[in-house]
Formats: C-alpha cells, structure tokens, sequence
C-alpha cells in the first residue's frame, strides 16, 4: 500500500480529530491553555485582579484543576460533571491550599478546549470568591499570543431613555419604564435604577468579559438580599445600550429588560429592522414579549445572547417574532433559533419553536 506522505498525513489526522472533537457528554478528559480576559475576585479582601490566561484540566478520575496562569495567581481544585452538549459542571472543594465550597461551569468550544470559566464560592471562614474569564475566540479577539485587545472599563454613570419591562413573575404582574440609569463603580460595584417602582434600585458586583459586555451578578433589590445574573451592554460611545437582569428575592422572581432609543435607529444590537409596520419602541415591545416567552423554556441561570431578531407583519389576526440566540451556562446551552407566534392585539403566545442552531 502506498504510504500517505507525512505532511497529507498530519492535515487528513487533524480534520479527523476536529470532526470528532467530543461533546460534553461523551468527554472523558480535556488539558487545556487558554488566553483572554476575565476578573478574579475576593469580596472580603474588596479586590478585584485581572486575569489573562486560564488553565482547564478535567481528568478521567472526575477532578478538576483550574489555574490562573497569568495575572492573579490562584488554583481551584474540585470534582466535573457533564452539563449538556457543550456544557460542564464544576464543584469546588479547595482554593489554593484552603479548603472551600463553591460551584461553577466551564463552557466548551466542541474543539477540544473552552471559551468561558463562571466559578463563584466561598473560602474559609467569611472570603467569598468569583472568577469570570473568557477565552480570546470567545469575545472575539486573536487566538494564542495573549488574545485580543479591548478598552477596560473603570466606570461609568449613565441614564437613558427607551423602552423597559419590569416583571414579578411569581406575582403576575409587569410595568413598563422608559428611562433607567446605569452606575459601574471603580470597586466593581454596581448600581441600576429603573423608573419603574423599585425602591432603591438594584445593587451587586459587575465584571467586564467583552469589548461591549459587562455582566452582573445581582446581590440586592431595593433594601433585600437577593441572588441573579445580568448583562449590560455598552454602545461604544460611552454609554449603554441594553440591560437585562433575572433576580430572586424573598421567594419572588423579578426580570428587568430595557433597550435604549438608540438600540434600533443606531443600527447597533441584534439588527431588529423589520418591514412590521410598527415603530421602532413597538418592535422592541414585541420582541421583549418573545424573549420571555423563550427563556420560560431554559434554567433560572442561563445568560442569553439575542441576535437576527425580526418582527412580522401582521397574518390571519397573529405576528411572529424570530430570530437567534446563543444560551450560556444554565441547563441547556448553545445557539438556538426561535419563533414566537402571537395575537396581534393581545400579545398572547399562540405557538413557540425553539431548535438548535
């Protein structure tokens, strides 16, 4: 048999392990480098470092080593567990040489490696402890050689008119608003005010893990403690051109969703043009409906990235609203498509799809 010459030899090999790279589920161990950017930080010490290149090491035995190879240094060790296709679990017992209790994720790329690192816990007796990173591939930068580059936020206080949502589900009840303000503080505290009726607004700690993306992560609701995530996204001149937040307090689960009068007539966001017939505020109104309708299906912990949203004209008395997102962490994560089918004067789900992508 003739002999495959070697350099032939080495791409026909790589394609294969690339088509072959295993999900989630079916890994058994994964060694990987990554760099990027993402946050590492100790409440009780009021620090935040930054971190530039993150170590994944998943082993047959079910332990998992995560180490901060440059910028702040620290290690966490625990036991991975698969969490759908591109998904793993992390359970947390040990920070550095301490002993700890915390839990996390690490998302996939389907390639052999990772794009983001969420873990969060305490260490200790009253240290608490989160660590955000996202690879280079995964916000959009260079691969390798330290990564993309992005302009660090340090702060930001900003109010914006638009179209928002305020929504209790537990108590079935929801309000628009249509100017929120925005406050990142240097501590890495934040603070959002609807006008929407929320005493006190929402406070927490944030984290830049994009060029445009800060994402939050929720630990009070006007003068009660709360748990959530959230998302600000920034419009590149300053301000801010989107936030949404999921929040859990005193048995109640609170969504608040705005986007500024810039999102569509800039031309920035997801593209929401349509030929609807409706005004720009209108189309926002019916999409936000849509995405409600949409994440009723996923976990109270998965981050939602929209995309290619459209509204349609009107059809037989219903609109249908489509379009794409990517589903991050949570129970079930990946790229989905959707469509939302609804009355038309009432905005009531008549008929929701949501495929993978």
């Amino acid at each position: 048999m003739r002999a495959i010459p070697a350099i032939r030899a080495l791409g026909l090999f790589t394609a294969l392990a690339a088509l072959s790279a295993p999900s989630a589920a079916q890994l058994a161990e994964m060694r990987s480098t990554q760099d990027g950017r993402g946050t590492l930080e100790f409440r009780s010490r009021s620090s935040a470092n930054d971190v530039q290149r993150v170590s994944v090491n998943l082993l047959r035995s079910g332990r998992a080593e995560i180490v901060i190879v440059r910028g702040a240094q620290e290690s966490f060790r625990g036991t991975w567990s698969p969490d759908g296709p591109r998904g793993v679990r992390i359970r947390i017992d040990e920070v550095g040489r301490d002993d700890a209790d915390g839990t996390g994720s690490v998302t996939l790329d389907g390639r052999g490696s990772f794009t983001r690192v969420d873990l969060s816990g305490s260490v200790g007796r009253n240290a608490r402890f989160s660590l955000r990173f996202s690879a280079g591939n995964d916000w959009g930068g260079g691969s390798g050689g330290g990564g993309g580059q992005w302009n660090t936020v340090r702060s930001l206080d900003r109010s914006e008119r638009g179209s928002g949502n305020l929504r209790w589900q537990s108590r079935s009840t929801s309000s628009g608003f249509d100017r929120i303000r925005v406050r990142l503080n240097t501590n890495h505290e934040f603070e959002i005010d609807p006008s929407a009726g929320i005493s006190d607004g929402v406070r927490g700690r944030w984290w830049q893990t994009g060029p445009t993306t800060i994402e939050l992560d929720v630990s009070q609701v006007g003068r009660d403690s709360a748990t959530g995530k959230g998302k600000v996204e920034l419009d590149g001149r300053g301000s801010f051109r989107q936030v949404g937040l999921n929040a859990f307090v005193k048995n109640a689960s609170m969504t608040v969703s705005f986007l500024t009068d810039r999102f569509v007539e800039g031309g920035g966001g997801s593209g929401n043009q349509s030929d609807s017939g409706l005004s720009s505020s209108e189309e926002r109104r019916w999409i936000r409906e849509a995405r409600g309708a949409v994440e009723d299906d996923f976990s109270r912990s998965t981050r939602f990235d929209w995309d290619d949203e459209t509204v349609g004209q009107v059809v037989f008395g219903n609109r249908t609203v489509t379009g794409r997102f990517e589903a991050r962490g949570g129970n079930r994560p990946g790229r989905y498509r959707y469509t939302v089918v609804m009355g038309a004067g009432t905005m009531n789900v008549k008929s929701k799809s949501v495929s993978r992508d």
